[in-house]
């Protein structure tokens, strides 16, 4: 098991690179994903369902934005080049999403919280800026996960937000970081890099 950090900066680095990348570039990248299996892939549909609609704002925006020869030469249609890019850029934004979902099962809320901790290592002592957010984050995170009942989001309107997790306490536990962890990250731009080459 890697570092959580080194995996949440490895991770970072591709779905930044995902907006530079081609179709065929973004269809090797779906390999691995693809190769998880399991709950990664199930967390990865279960956001594609839940962004549909921001999805479709995004094609719609971007097919109509770019000029160019409309689909079957019908005026009230998007162009070729439109639809083209359209669907890239839907394609970027499904695979980034796959890693997200990918990282958030592998590593868990404790293990997010851990990747941004070592990110952002505390100078003020136990108690800074810089531990409270991770915490909080990941105890957010915990709380967005659970089902929420019918009609919640009204008491929510209403000032009556439902209630918290029972258990509040978050363990976060920081191993400690190895040659491979520092090297993983540079690793993985290296092989954004030749996949952007080659794509």
């Amino acid at each position: 098991m890697f570092h959580p950090t080194s995996i949440l900066l490895a991770v970072s680095a591709t779905m930044i690179a995902t907006q530079f990348l081609t179709a065929p570039a973004l269809a090797v990248l779906c390999l691995p994903l693809l190769a998880a299996g399991g709950k990664s892939l199930a967390a990865w549909w279960k956001m594609l369902r839940r962004m549909r609609w921001l999805f479709a704002c995004v094609w719609l925006v971007v097919a109509y934005g770019i000029p160019g020869d409309a689909v079957f030469a019908i005026d009230w249609l998007p162009t070729y080049e439109g639809t083209a890019e359209a669907s890239l850029q839907a394609a970027r934004l499904a695979v980034m999403l796959g890693f997200l979902a990918w990282m958030i099962t592998r590593l868990g809320t404790p293990g997010l919280a851990a990747g941004l901790l070592g990110l952002f290592p505390s100078r003020r002592g136990r108690g800074g800026m810089a531990e409270r957010f991770p915490v909080r984050l990941a105890l957010v995170m915990a709380h967005l996960e659970q089902e929420m009942p019918r009609g919640a989001w009204r008491a929510m309107l209403d000032g009556q937000p439902p209630a918290g997790p029972a258990d509040a306490t978050l363990r976060i536990e920081m191993p400690a970081l190895r040659g491979i962890d520092v090297a993983l990250p540079a690793l993985a731009i290296g092989a954004l890099l030749i996949l952007s080459r080659f794509g």
